[in-house]
């Protein structure tokens, strides 16, 4: 076991690379053949077509009552996105300033836009394991840090969806009011269940590389 006094804090090489730009270079250019390593015109296109033929008469609306939802729930103290500012502005600000927020994504939610800022955001490398090595690729997971109205733009939207896909019934993770702890305490039930039987347990797991990186989007919309 490492104790966290020695654990090293920083890396000053990653991947055989060193210097500050060399490795926010090594970043970048990971991060954009990962992000892009999916291609799927035919289903990109195939929302796209759904997208041009929805009648936006039937798209629900943010109200002000929503945003006010979504903005109490926020949570102060979080990083600001490429824009500098920080969730707080939106937190604190009147009614004028919301009313024009509404109006800003109703807008957009009608006409399928999106400003270029919107979607906008800083990718950081994060350690997954600290006593490992830093100097390993493998060893990093990105978090994408959006700007603070993209934020209050996705939670709103989030609201008005609802699913009627079966699927969410054995959905443990991702999924409100559910973790990933309820299906461990399954699987711990099944197991101690058939051993208190006297049977034998096999169970096999599956780790899928970068799975989460490279969920194709485009069929889940």
């Amino acid at each position: 076991m490492m104790r966290n006094t020695k654990v090293t804090k920083y890396a000053n090489t990653v991947a055989n690379t060193s210097g500050a730009s060399n490795i926010a270079a090594l970043w970048r250019n990971g991060f954009e053949s990962l992000y892009n390593s999916v291609h799927d015109d035919v289903t990109k296109n195939r929302v796209y077509n759904r997208l041009s033929a929805t009648d936006v008469s039937d798209i629900p609306k943010v109200s002000l009552t929503d945003l006010n939802g979504v903005l109490n729930a926020q949570v102060k103290g979080k990083s600001a996105g490429p824009d500098g500012i920080n969730m707080e502005a939106f937190i604190y600000s009147g009614l004028c300033m919301r009313t024009h927020l509404c109006l800003l994504f109703n807008m957009c939610i009608v006409h399928g836009y999106l400003p270029n800022p919107f979607m906008e955001c800083v990718i950081i490398p994060l350690v997954k394991i600290k006593g490992g090595d830093l100097s390993n690729m493998d060893n990093y997971s990105a978090i994408a840090i959006s700007n603070s109205i993209s934020k209050l733009l996705e939670a709103c939207i989030l609201d008005l969806i609802k699913s009627t896909s079966d699927v969410d019934k054995y959905q443990f993770g991702f999924k409100a009011k559910h973790s990933n702890s309820l299906c461990t305490n399954m699987l711990k039930k099944s197991v101690d269940y058939y051993t208190r039987k006297g049977s034998h347990v096999f169970t096999c797991f599956v780790d899928l590389r970068k799975a989460f990186d490279k969920v194709n989007y485009w069929k889940l919309s």
